[in-house]
């Protein structure tokens, strides 16, 4: 009886109901993202960057600038990974400041054009997957900055939208 308790203990010895994964089960492939959104909303002040990818990630990015050398970059954390490793959610609200050093705040309002990319990157943390939202910089602009530019729009259509 003693042996069968111990056996219970050892790593990857989750029983098949509980819905966690046995070891080596868990899902690691570079995440893609399901969906992503940009929204700005002038009565909080504040953007929200969050989307969903497909696979468990490092986190993410986003890029802002206004194209004439103002640049931000804001780290976008996981807040809820599943753990079979098919999915992960991300999440950040950024505050509006004239001081954009101030907290980690932004300079940007949610009037002003801007350029944004928003990645989603991998366990490694490289960049496995992003979309553009605002004005779509295209290549230029991110290779004088010494960033890749994203081919496509956030996945959801999503664009820099005040409320």
């Amino acid at each position: 009886m003693t042996l069968l308790w111990l056996l219970g203990c050892l790593p990857g010895a989750a029983p098949a109901e509980s819905g966690l994964p046995l070891a080596g089960e868990a899902v690691e492939r570079p995440p893609s993202w399901l969906w992503a959104a940009a929204r700005c909303d002038t009565a909080a002040g504040a953007w929200t960057f969050e989307g969903e990818a497909d696979a468990w990630t490092g986190g993410g990015w986003v890029w802002l600038t206004d194209g004439r050398g103002v640049v931000e970059d804001h780290r976008v954390p996981s807040v809820g990974a599943a753990p079979g490793g098919d999915a992960d959610s991300l999440r950040l609200e950024v505050p509006i400041r004239v001081d954009f050093r101030e907290d980690g705040g932004t300079a940007f309002g949610c009037a002003e054009p801007i350029y944004g990319v928003f990645e989603v990157d991998d366990l490694a943390g490289d960049r496995a997957d992003c979309g553009w939202f605002g004005v779509d910089a295209g290549e230029a602009v991110w290779s004088r900055l010494g960033r890749p530019a994203c081919a496509e729009p956030l996945p959801d259509g999503s664009a820099a939208t005040g409320t």
